[in-house]
């Protein structure tokens, strides 16, 4: 979802890519997956939780005390092509806290992310 994306991005610009590519580039709502969007800072761009766009979440963290956003944007940072970053999250049906690798890239001067979570991780 991430390459499919940003690919989007790298040729209409965000958020032109939006209403450009088909609708399971973003969200895959059955497969409970979704693609989000921040600015280098942090600032949601795009989330499917509206309420949330626009807030700077660079200082999230996961129930263990780590920074995951800013984890994620240093190692975007370093690896613009794509990187994983790993943090624990709690599972949305038990609540209980599961690994979850978060996969995001740089393009068009944004950083597109999609995660999964369970304890296959």
């Amino acid at each position: 979802m991430v390459e499919t994306a940003s690919a989007a991005i790298a040729a209409h610009g965000f958020p032109k890519a939006l209403s450009e590519s088909p609708r399971h580039a973003w969200t895959r709502p059955d497969e409970g997956l979704y693609v989000y969007v921040m600015d280098p800072d942090g600032a949601l761009l795009l989330h499917p939780n509206k309420r949330v766009e626009g807030d700077n979440v660079a200082g999230s963290k996961d129930r263990n005390g780590r920074y995951f956003i800013r984890e994620i944007i240093e190692a975007t940072t370093l690896r613009p092509a794509g990187a994983w970053t790993l943090y624990m999250w709690p599972d949305p049906v038990t609540g209980t806290l599961v690994p979850k690798k978060t996969y995001a890239k740089r393009v068009g001067g944004v950083i597109v992310c999609a995660g999964y979570a369970g304890a296959d991780v």
